[in-house]
């Protein structure tokens, strides 16, 4: 599902640029919102009814499920670590284009340009999005539980080789990884809290999940910049994130 999902952004993405090239630009958010706006047909009485999948109405859903959570502190324990996964994520990927112009093309010495490089990550990007099924399969045989924990300590490992050592291709490679350990976060933050989840709360669980993970979504990139313009490396970032990954593993262990 995060792979298919993670595609279509993919898609959008070139199909927007496209269209903003053939058609008025600020007209290609309204046609997006329409098309958006057909799913709605979709589902008839709060229920969803799509390719004869039905869906379990507000009226007939558990009471327990209508918008609370029994299990608060569980609730709280997780989604914090789903946010601190979320956080590094995002802000790995968001500084990639500062460290392919401040370290990897200086060092190179090659004739390529930072977009070039770019272009390079984003098509492996989306090559490695698709081996999501392989790395969500592995991490059911060995445990999601334990993947996630393997997942911080190989985290923790990343972000202390950048801040630990300036070579343009050391750089470049924690990069090329970071785009596999960041496909498994995204694929174990939505897996994961599942398994905790009351069956009766699910729904409700899963969305305020998904909050915590838009959160640091949205935090990783911002923070990311911030730390990275006072010192132009990732000493600061790795002595904020190695305690909060560290702690996050110690975490899930003991859940």
């Amino acid at each position: 599902y995060e792979t298919i999902k993670a595609q279509i952004y993919g898609v959008v993405t070139i199909v927007s640029g496209i269209l903003a090239d053939i058609i008025p630009p600020l007209m290609v958010p309204v046609l997006l919102a329409a098309l958006t706006a057909l799913c709605l047909l979709f589902f008839k009485g709060g229920k969803a009814d799509l390719m004869g999948m039905q869906g379990i109405s507000a009226a007939t859903a558990p009471k327990a499920s209508r918008g609370k959570v029994s299990n608060r502190r569980l609730l709280i324990t997780l989604g914090l670590v789903i946010l601190v996964s979320a956080v590094f994520a995002t802000m790995l990927t968001a500084l990639r284009g500062r460290a392919i112009v401040d370290y990897i093309l200086p060092g190179a010495g090659i004739a390529i340009g930072a977009a070039t490089f770019q272009a390079f990550f984003q098509v492996a990007g989306q090559i490695v999005l698709c081996t999501g099924p392989v790395f969500g399969y592995l991490c059911d045989k060995v445990g999601r539980r334990k993947s996630f924990i393997l997942l911080f300590f190989a985290q923790t490992a990343i972000i202390l080789i950048l801040s630990l050592f300036k070579l343009w291709y050391i750089i470049f490679i924690m990069f090329v990884v970071q785009m596999f350990t960041g496909t498994i976060s995204q694929i174990l933050r939505t897996a994961l809290p599942g398994e905790y989840a009351d069956p009766s709360e699910q729904t409700v669980f899963m969305n305020r999940i998904s909050t915590f993970q838009d959160v640091g979504s949205a935090i990783g990139p911002f923070m990311g910049y911030a730390l990275y313009a006072g010192t132009g490396d990732f000493v600061i970032i790795a002595c904020i994130m190695v305690p909060c990954l560290l702690a996050s593993a110690f975490v899930l262990k003991k859940l």
